[in-house]
């Protein structure tokens, strides 16, 4: 996941590394400096839990949040000689401090891919659908959950009136959040949109 830190700055976070019969996800992150674009600085800093698939969101203060994801591993399939990727979903995030190389955990109500991650006008990220990851069938999430990075809280506030992963989601002026297609199940696609109003449920 690549996430723009600065005006010359790209925080590359986490990743998967695939052999022909190996698969390995990766922790490590790396910044990328346009001034220096023949190499980027590998961050003693690394993530608490290897990802990828997540998302990652460049906070007011500098800070980095980063949100669920993948860990894979190659199982058999029950064709010989075939593997089969399997996502251990990631129930956590962390708040990276790049300045100070810290990192903190926190705890999602769900382990969770596929969601988006919005920077609210306040500094708030809201994080909306995703699903679970599991083989061979899959959960898909309606859930609205706002994480405050200042005080560390992470409370769900909301349910989408269907489950959705793989949507998009655009903060609007007025700080209402429109959410676009995606599916809401393997073999459903969401041709809808719909308009989320973060304070208004949070208030309920």
């Amino acid at each position: 996941m690549a996430t723009k830190v600065g005006p010359t700055r790209v925080l590359i976070s986490g990743g998967l590394q695939q052999g022909s019969k190996t698969l390995e996800t990766d922790g490590h992150l790396e910044v990328f400096d346009s001034t220096s674009p023949n190499q980027a600085t590998v961050l003693k800093l690394k993530l608490r839990r290897p990802r990828h698939t997540h998302t990652a969101t460049l906070l007011p203060d500098g800070r980095v949040l980063v949100i669920g994801g993948c860990q894979s591993t190659l199982i058999p399939s029950p064709t010989p000689g075939i593997m089969i990727e399997v996502c251990d979903t990631q129930d956590t995030a962390e708040l990276l401090d790049l300045e100070r190389q810290t990192s903190t955990l926190l705890h999602l109500p769900e382990p969770l891919y596929g969601h988006t991650s919005s920077l609210l006008p306040d500094g708030r990220v809201l994080v909306i659908g995703g699903k679970d990851g599991a083989f061979p069938t899959e959960q898909f999430y309606s859930s609205v959950t706002l994480i405050d990075p200042v005080r560390q809280t992470v409370k769900t506030i909301d349910q989408l009136p269907k489950s959705r992963s793989a949507h998009t989601t655009t903060v609007l002026d007025d700080g209402s959040v429109l959410i676009v297609g995606g599916w809401w199940g393997q073999k459903s696609r969401a041709l809808t949109a719909w308009r989320f109003y973060p304070l208004r449920a949070e208030a309920r």
